[in-house]
């Protein structure tokens, strides 16, 4: 045998033996795979489910869960909507953060999803910022508004590739007990039912004034109703300090302690989040809490009142958070999931709790 053929042949084994090691390897990967999809796929149920029922509907009923829709942004790349179904009909959205695994619910303009899924309509939904969602028709191109305060409007230069229709499969209680038996049950919980503000521009920066509606909306219900309207408090705040000398309104701590003095509100704040304890132990002395929020990246901030709390517990586990919102963006409250372990709580592209107020 030549040189070269020994070479070959002794070559052609040292593959084929390599290849009987990695075989296994390959299994355990694609089994390891398949293994992630049917996790997260159980989170994602899960959470809804909880999600869903700490927002006070009736879980008798049998809901459904659409397939998901992939946000088109770079700011919202990681987050998914979901539309949330019963008899036929669109009762709600989810948010679901894939990074974070959390969930937000939140209903609005389920009439037009429910249409849209009754005629078999193909929709994209965009993030046109962080302030909007938007399902996108592909039949004529126009918008509708699943969340924040604007009207809806014509689609301009948007693609709608990748557009599908919305396809459902049932959500199932999770089991939480053995033998299949599930006693979880709502440990405890507190509402409170704070005024809604919505999100006007400022007319001097055309920023959002989301700050502003929380301080309102904490106010109002420690103190009864006001004749302010976020525009208007903005106004006289410029009105108190002079812009020349401050600048413009707008959401610092400075700001922000200037609008809650001209109530004589005493509040208790930190460039912090707070624990859900800590939540739970200021709801349940009737006051709200603000929170001012963050993307990780620092840039797209908001801010929401923290106005309730829930907590599911099993055979004295507690194992389900969640936080209910009043978020100037949305005019309906929304119930996020939250942590028992960490003093912060993730809604769409926001994970950072950076700053309390009560």
């Amino acid at each position: 045998m030549k040189w070269t053929d020994r070479i070959m042949s002794e070559l052609t084994k040292l593959v084929l033996v390599l290849l009987i090691i990695l075989s296994p390897f390959a299994t355990i990967s694609s089994l390891a795979e398949e293994s992630i999809s049917t996790n997260r796929g159980n989170w994602l149920e899960n959470s809804a489910y909880y999600c869903l029922r700490a927002s006070g509907l009736d879980m008798n009923e049998e809901f459904y869960l659409s397939d998901a829709f992939l946000i088109q942004s770079e700011e919202t790349r990681c987050v998914s909507l979901y539309f949330v179904f019963c008899d036929g009909k669109c009762v709600g959205e989810i948010l679901a953060n894939d990074q974070t695994e959390s969930c937000a619910y939140f209903a609005t303009n389920c009439e037009a999803i429910t249409d849209i899924y009754e005629n078999g309509i193909e929709i994209l939904v965009v993030s046109s910022d962080n302030n909007h969602i938007y399902a996108v028709r592909a039949d004529n191109g126009n918008t509708i508004c699943l969340y924040g305060l604007s009207e809806e409007k014509q689609a301009m230069g948007i693609s709608h590739t990748g557009s599908s229709e919305i396809t459902l499969r049932s959500i199932v209680e999770p089991c939480d007990a053995d033998e299949g038996e599930n006693r979880s049950v709502i440990d405890e919980s507190c509402y409170l039912s704070v005024p809604k503000h919505g999100n006007p521009l400022s007319p001097d920066t055309n920023t959002t004034m989301c700050w502003l509606s929380c301080v309102l909306s904490i106010v109002e219900y420690t103190q009864g109703a006001t004749t302010y309207t976020p525009r208007s408090l903005y106004d006289y705040l410029k009105v108190v300090y002079n812009p020349g000398d401050n600048g413009y309104p707008e959401g610092s701590q400075t700001w922000i302690l200037r609008a809650f003095a001209l109530f004589s509100y005493s509040v208790t704040y930190n460039n912090s989040g707070l624990m859900f304890n800590s939540v739970k132990n200021v709801i349940d002395t009737n006051k709200p809490v603000f929170a001012g929020i963050h993307d990780t990246s620092g840039i797209h901030g908001h801010a929401v009142v923290v106005c309730g709390y829930s907590r599911f517990s099993h055979e004295g586990l507690i194992f389900y958070y969640s936080y209910q919102l009043m978020d100037p963006n949305v005019p309906n409250y929304v119930t996020v999931t939250a942590s028992g372990s960490s003093s912060s709580f993730t809604y769409g592209i926001y994970s950072l709790w950076t700053s309390y107020y009560y």
